[in-house]
């Protein structure tokens, strides 16, 4: 399937972190993030459409992440678009770090290099890491999902993983971003079965190696609730499945935006409560204006409700 060498990413920033001190982390602000094109080094066109695929695919992933706001695509697009270098960008949208990547491609085999570069608050630019990545697959939708859970996994580490996650370990990080970007992708229907099933499994394995890990317990929930309401489990036990998983997350960690976010789409899906769903949604916006999964069911619960305008912008909010 996936051959991939991003633990050394991980590795990276936890020395990065590592050589900080405790007043540092502490006195960090709210860390923001601009994602650019990858530099395609090749000439065909699908491989132009895949660094477009991975650019997307890893800004979702990251705007599921907490403490960590993502510039919007469109923006940095206009800012590329413009000729502009990446401290100009950094300087005008507001962002500490810039994800970077070049990409070539042989057959099914996908070479890329990640870098992440902190701007910081003097804009002189520190490359954070620069690490090389070999996937091989012929599936483009894998090759997406495993750059940018492994990216985002390594990432968390930065933006404060141990607290934001709690009883995250390190190794539990990746299969948890997996399964996310598991559940974010769209499909025909047995192919979005089998990744549901693959995004279960994945969750899994992170509470297999962190059984406390909160985020993940909710997002079982959130997994299962959904789940239901596409018909792939629509079995009662997948509900009390569901609203266990939910209940050891608010155990572990109580009122979590990953916890809310998992009892809007209970409210939602199970319940059929569009007005709570629409309420809790609402609330969660302004704390993760920038996260997908907030947006879309925001804007499914008004669409419900009968607010289509607002339904028609709040979607269009979340294709930005």
């Amino acid at each position: 399937l996936v051959a991939l060498s991003g633990l050394a990413v991980s590795a990276a920033l936890v020395a990065f972190l590592a050589a900080r001190s405790p007043a540092e982390e502490r006195d960090q602000p709210t860390r923001t993030i601009m994602v650019t094109t990858p530099e395609y080094l090749g000439t065909d066109e699908d491989g132009s459409y895949l660094a477009l695929g991975i650019r997307d695919e890893v800004v979702v992933r990251l705007s599921a992440m907490r403490g960590l706001t993502v510039i919007p695509t469109a923006s940095v697009r206009n800012g590329e678009s413009a000729g502009e270098s990446g401290d100009a960008m950094a300087h005008t949208l507001g962002a500490r770090y810039q994800l970077e990547s070049s990409l070539q491609t042989d057959g099914d085999r996908v070479r890329m290099v990640v870098s992440l570069t902190d701007w910081g608050a003097d804009g002189a630019g520190e490359l954070v890491f620069s690490v090389p990545y070999q996937i091989d697959s012929d599936d483009a939708i894998d090759v997406r999902t495993e750059v940018a859970s492994r990216v985002a996994a390594a990432l968390a580490t930065d933006v404060g993983a141990r607290l934001t996650y709690a009883g995250a370990t390190q190794d539990a990080l990746p299969a948890y971003f997996t399964a996310v970007g598991l559940m974010g992708i769209e499909g025909k229907e047995g192919e979005r079965h089998a990744r549901w099933i693959k995004a279960e499994q994945h969750l899994e394995r992170a509470l297999e190696s962190a059984p406390e890990f909160a985020a993940a317990w909710a997002k079982l929930g959130h997994l299962k609730f959904r789940g239901f309401w596409l018909g792939l489990d629509a079995s009662r036990e997948a509900v009390i499945a569901g609203e266990s998983a939910l209940a050891r997350a608010n155990e572990l960690a109580p009122n979590t935006v990953e916890a809310r976010l998992a009892t809007a789409y209970h409210a939602y899906h199970i319940g059929r409560d569009w007005d709570r769903a629409a309420s809790l949604a609402s609330a969660l916006s302004n704390e993760l204006p920038s996260d997908p999964d907030v947006a879309l069911l925001h804007a499914a619960a008004e669409r419900r409700r009968g607010n289509f305008a607002l339904a028609a912008e709040l979607f269009e909010a979340s294709l930005q």
